[in-house]
């Protein structure tokens, strides 16, 4: 658990407000999240330097697959993401690129030593002039990476050694070739109640099938965030990452790339996700996601399952924030003062959305049944 003194905690609120106080007007315009804007352009002034590169097979020709893999100041962890990028079982040559954050570029970061002592030659390195933020690397790593596809590896997790091997099946069918995200299973098993409901009754939409479209998820898309498999140009048309929507900005760009394209969710195990404590879990981030949860809530219809919804990830922040007495109870007082707190029952919100999926069964079911009598009896 990160320790925080009282000033500390004064000095995350005073940080989070001067960034995020306008989620908390009444006149924000929430549909901004559904837009699509030139990220990219935000960090143009700022160059990543190419240390050493890759060696590559006499030849060269098109690359398929890059495995990219953003980082800031993680040592031993980007050591085990380099190994599961390295250790694939794929014959073929792809491309695996490191792109660093910095604070100095001038002074050699531990990083930086590692990879010129492990790995030169086994990858390429970049090293940012600049810290671009968590979502500004990311969206480096689309510009920088040579691949079609583009595998998105955080630095504190791992990919399975059949990782590109699988993907590569993906790609080559008609239909999945058509995505902007391809995400795949991870191994996580907690998870909340509503959650397990709606995944076994979407498994019972799907039945046997190994993909899942996302269409029957909510209006804001959730795919397991880590090693999603990107393609480069489609990606690069919508935007990017958006990074003053931190700490939620993948969830956002998800739920764009549905809007805008197809996205895909490989039902298999295909990566090893980091169970230690993340920067998901520090109570800045938790304070980041209090504020932009407020308005991102409101986009689900009808407005008083979203207020539901929102009250109840409200308050399961807000407890996390129990070990730091004065952001939880700032995170308390935002709660009375905006009166966020439904009148309704919160159990109904697991009954609306069990409700909303079993229509979309039925309808799924109707469906199919009128392909196959149609087929059974043409008409004339």
């Amino acid at each position: 658990m990160e320790k925080l003194t009282i000033q500390q905690q004064l000095a995350i609120i005073k940080e989070v407000e001067s960034q995020y106080s306008k989620f908390l007007e009444e006149d924000f315009d929430n549909k901004v999240f559904l837009k699509c804007h030139d990220n990219f352009a935000k960090t143009l002034h700022i160059q990543s330097i190419q240390i050493f590169n890759q060696n590559e097979p006499r030849g060269g020709g098109k690359i398929k697959f890059s495995i990219a893999i953003p980082t800031y100041k993680r040592l031993d962890s980007l050591r085990r993401s380099i190994l599961s990028a390295i250790n694939q079982d794929f014959k073929e040559y792809y491309e695996i690129i490191v792109v660093e954050n910095v604070d100095d570029f001038t002074i050699v970061t531990p990083t930086q030593t590692m990879l010129e002592t492990e790995f030169k030659g086994k990858l390429t390195y970049y090293k940012n002039e600049s810290n671009l933020g968590m979502f500004g690397n990311w969206n480096r790593c689309l510009t920088l990476a040579k691949g079609e596809w583009v595998c998105l590896l955080h630095s504190d997790d791992e990919i399975l050694p059949n990782y590109l091997s699988e993907m590569k099946h993906m790609i080559n069918h008609p239909q999945y070739s058509k995505a902007t995200l391809i995400g795949c299973l991870e191994n996580i098993s907690s998870k909340p109640i509503t959650t397990i409901i709606r995944d076994n009754l979407i498994d019972l939409i799907l039945k046997n099938s190994d993909v899942d479209d996302c269409r029957y998820q909510g209006i804001i898309k959730q795919m397991p965030p880590n090693a999603i498999l990107h393609h480069k140009k489609r990606c690069i048309n919508l935007g990017g990452y958006n990074q003053d929507e931190y700490p939620s900005g993948d969830t956002l760009f998800h739920t764009r790339a549905f809007l805008y394209g197809k996205i895909y969710i490989y039902k298999k195990l295909l990566q090893n996700k980091d169970m230690g404590i993340s920067e998901g879990l520090r109570p800045k981030t938790l304070l980041y996601y209090f504020f932009i949860s407020i308005p991102l809530f409101r986009l689900f219809q009808p407005k008083f399952y979203g207020k539901i919804l929102n009250y109840k990830r409200l308050i399961s922040l807000h407890n996390a924030l129990s070990n730091y007495p004065i952001l939880h109870q700032y995170t308390k007082k935002i709660i009375l003062q905006k009166k966020l707190k439904p009148k309704l029952p919160l159990f109904l919100s697991a009954f609306i959305s069990t409700y909303h999926l079993f229509k979309t069964l039925i309808s799924s079911f109707c469906s199919k049944l009128k392909t196959l009598l149609s087929f059974y009896h043409p008409k004339n």
